[in-house]
């Protein structure tokens, strides 16, 4: 993983501040893929002790906000840690 351009602080979110950059990954065949990196640096660290959270991204700059990225993750991992919990509530997995 290569970086195209230095880390920038570009907002916060109620959970912390936010930072982006772009980088490059380059695959097994040799070929160049450009991603965006959205980072949270979070108020309070996560139950497995995370302080900061990365996001990679393909959707582009102009249509999405690097907060709405991070908000949009957040909701995600809510909806996916509430069906862990009910999961482990209906003992649905040994």
């Amino acid at each position: 993983m290569e970086s195209v351009w230095f880390r920038k602080k570009v907002g916060k979110t109620d959970t912390g501040v936010l930072y982006e950059q772009w980088i490059k990954i380059i695959d097994e065949a040799g070929k160049r893929r450009k991603y965006r990196q959205v980072q949270v640096y979070l108020n309070t660290a996560t139950r497995d002790g995370e302080k900061d959270i990365a996001i990679l991204t393909n959707l582009p700059r102009a249509l999405t906000s690097a907060k709405f990225i991070a908000e949009r993750y957040r909701k995600r991992w809510r909806i996916e840690s509430m069906f862990q919990e009910l999961e482990a509530h209906l003992h649905s997995e040994s």
